[in-house]
């Protein structure tokens, strides 16, 4: 962790080492910071986490280790599932987005992205509040590759969600109150892997 010093070099701070108890990890595969907030993302190999770190008084400290509902479905409950592959919070850094491309609810690495936030406004424990999956979703799609949330809008891409052209797509969502919904999914035809990044 760098810090702009007034001289305007960086000034080095404490590494975040505090690393989640699964393995074999990957932590730091993902990370995003947004004021006083940073999530820092573990899934490649591993069921995943994703913690939430914050500054206080100068010094940061983690706060959250955000897991998934369930590591891996079927017959193979201990399968990876990618959950931290990706991470993103919004401006105001009480919400979280992470993505797992390996979740397989609608298929085979088919992909799945999670919405996080603090129980109250008051509390420092956060909670899942809403799971996305592709609404078409099939085996291989990797929804949920790359995430992107601001203020109560949503992204996630699925880079591969036509595995026979390899022609993938991006997903919105938007907030109504304590409720999110899909607003519409972008294509780019004739255009391979797209959704491998998103931003929003």
């Amino acid at each position: 962790m760098f810090v702009s010093s007034t001289a305007a070099q960086p000034s080095g701070e404490p590494s975040i080492s505090s690393r989640p108890t699964l393995a074999p990890t990957k932590f730091g595969r993902s990370v995003a910071i947004s004021g006083d907030t940073i999530i820092v993302g573990d899934g490649i190999h591993s069921c995943g986490s994703a913690t939430i770190y914050k500054r206080n008084d100068g010094s940061w400290v983690e706060q959250a280790e955000l897991r998934p509902p369930e590591c891996g479905l079927g017959a193979n409950p201990e399968r990876p599932i990618g959950f931290g592959f990706s991470v993103d919070l919004d401006a105001r850094g009480v919400t979280a987005i992470v993505g797992s491309p390996k979740e397989s609810t609608n298929g085979v690495n088919s992909g799945a992205a999670y919405i996080f936030g603090p129980s109250d406004v008051n509390s420092e424990s956060w909670v899942l509040q809403k799971t996305f999956f592709d609404s078409e979703g099939t085996d291989y799609d990797d929804f949920g590759w790359s995430v992107a949330i601001n203020g109560d809008f949503a992204m996630v891409g699925a880079f591969v969600d036509d595995e026979s052209t390899n022609r993938g797509h991006a997903h919105i969502y938007m907030r109504a109150g304590p409720i999110w919904f899909e607003m519409s999914r972008i294509d780019a035809p004739g255009e391979d892997y797209f959704g491998h990044s998103v931003s929003i």
